[in-house]
């Protein structure tokens, strides 16, 4: 949601750089942007979906035999 709300505001300051007329630099670097935007976004996506894998996991019998073992 705050990718959305980000990728809007990055569009509507490069459309105000570029005049308000789309050249193929402006679309350009908003294609770059929303790239990037949406690579950070999905590395955190993947982030959060680990720890709570590795949360719901929890602890394994042979992990706790060689701590407490």
């Amino acid at each position: 949601m705050i990718a959305v709300i980000v990728m809007i505001v990055i569009g509507a300051v490069t459309g105000m750089a570029s005049g308000g007329e789309p050249g193929e630099v402006t679309l350009i670097l908003a294609g770059i942007l929303s790239g990037a935007i949406s690579a950070v976004v999905g590395v955190i996506a993947s982030a959060v979906l680990a720890a709570v894998h590795a949360q719901l996991a929890g602890v394994s019998a042979r992990s706790l035999d060689e701590t407490f073992g």
